[in-house]
C-alpha cells in the first residue's frame, strides 16, 4: 500500500470548544491538559501547539473578563482575530502574503473558514 498524504498537511484545528470544560465556569485549562484523545495528544503536546493553546486561552480570558462574559460566550471569531493582530499563525497553509498584513490575516481567516485544501492563497 502506497503512503498518499492527505490535502490537508501540517498543524490541525484544535476546537474552542476542548478548552472549555463542560462543567465548571470561569476556568480554562491549558497547555496540555485541555480535552483531547492519547491519539491527538501526540501532536499538540509539541511547542507550537502549547504556544498557541496558551495563547489561546490568554485571549478567551481577556475577552471573557472585557466583555464581563463566560469564558464559554466569547465568540471564537474575535479570539482568532486577536491571535491573528498579534501575528499568530493560526495555520500554516500557504498563503501568498506577506505575515502580518491585513492580507495575511484575511487569507489566513479564509484558511480557518473554508480549509486549506493544499493551493496557496494569494491576496488581490
Amino acid at each position: 500500500m502506497q503512503f498518499r498524504p492527505s490535502v490537508a498537511l501540517g498543524p490541525f484545528a484544535i476546537p474552542f470548544e476542548s478548552l472549555i470544560p463542560e462543567t465548571i465556569d470561569g476556568f480554562l485549562p491549558a497547555e496540555k491538559n485541555f480535552s483531547q484523545s492519547r491519539m491527538v495528544n501526540g501532536a499538540t503536546r509539541l511547542q507550537p501547539h502549547t504556544l498557541n493553546i496558551g495563547q489561546t486561552v490568554g485571549v478567551i480570558a481577556a475577552l471573557a473578563a472585557k466583555q464581563n462574559l463566560a469564558p464559554r460566550a466569547v465568540d471564537p471569531l474575535k479570539v482568532q482575530r486577536h491571535l491573528l493582530e498579534a501575528g499568530d499563525t493560526l495555520t500554516i497553509a500557504p498563503v501568498q502574503a506577506r505575515h502580518g498584513t491585513k492580507a495575511w490575516r484575511e487569507l489566513q481567516m479564509e484558511v480557518l473558514k473554508n480549509g486549506g485544501g493544499g493551493e496557496a492563497l494569494t491576496s488581490v
